[in-house]
C-alpha cells in the first residue's frame, strides 16, 4: 500500500528510546488498520509523480512517425532520442559506464538494442590488443517519472518538427504534461 504524504516530525520516546515518525496524508490506504501492532518494512521516498498513459502513447506515436520519416526502425529511433534527451542511469550519483568492443557490428548492436540503452562516448581503451569504447548507460523510459518523460517528449517533438512531422501544439502539450512541460520547454 502506498499513498502520497508528508513527513511531519521525527522524535525519540524518552522512556523506550525508540524513534517515532509522524506522517500526514490526504488519504487512508486501504487495509492499513490490519497492520496495527505487526512488524513492518517501512520505506519513505521522495514523491515523484508518475507519467500518464497519454504521454507514453504520444511519445511512442512520435517515435513511429520519426522512424518512418527517417526510414529506420522504431528501436533505433527510440535509442537516438534517448541518447539526446534521455536520463542517464546512476549509482551513488555517478553515471554508469560500460565498455563495448569498438567495432561496427557492436555499434550496430547497441543502436538497435531494445532492452539496454547506451550513449556513445569518445573514450576508447585498448585491452590486450582489443579496442573498447566507453558507453554511458541510459535509464529505460519505462522507468521515467513525469519530469524525465516531459524532457524526452519535448525532445521528440523538437525532432519531429525539424522533420516536418505534425505534432501537438504547445497548449495541448502543456495540458498533457503540466508544469513539467513548462520546466523543460523553457529550459530548452
Amino acid at each position: 500500500m502506498e499513498c502520497k504524504g508528508r513527513l511531519l516530525e521525527v522524535t525519540r520516546d524518552i522512556v523506550s528510546g525508540k524513534i517515532r515518525t509522524t506522517f500526514e496524508s490526504d488519504e487512508l490506504p486501504s487495509g492499513l488498520d490490519k497492520l496495527r501492532g505487526k512488524d513492518l518494512l517501512i520505506q519513505a521516498k521522495e514523491w515523484r509523480g508518475k507519467r500518464t498513459l497519454n504521454a507514453n502513447s504520444y511519445y511512442w506515436a512520435l517515435v513511429g512517425k520519426i522512424a518512418q520519416e527517417l526510414q529506420i526502425s522504431n528501436p533505433v529511433a527510440h535509442n537516438l532520442l534517448l541518447r539526446d534527451y534521455g536520463t542517464l542511469e546512476e549509482a551513488d550519483g555517478q553515471p554508469l559506464i560500460t565498455m563495448v568492443p569498438d567495432t561496427d557490428d557492436a555499434a550496430e548492436m547497441v543502436l538497435t538494442a531494445e532492452e539496454l540503452h547506451l550513449k556513445w562516448t569518445s573514450f576508447v581503451k585498448d585491452v590486450n590488443g582489443t579496442t573498447f569504447r566507453e558507453y554511458l548507460v541510459i535509464k529505460g523510459s519505462s522507468r521515467y517519472d513525469k519530469s524525465e518523460m516531459a524532457k524526452l517528449i519535448d525532445g521528440a517533438v523538437n525532432e519531429a518538427r525539424i522533420l516536418g512531422i505534425e505534432t501537438l501544439g504547445d497548449d495541448a502539450l502543456r495540458e498533457m504534461l503540466g508544469e513539467h512541460y513548462e520546466e523543460h520547454n523553457s529550459a530548452g
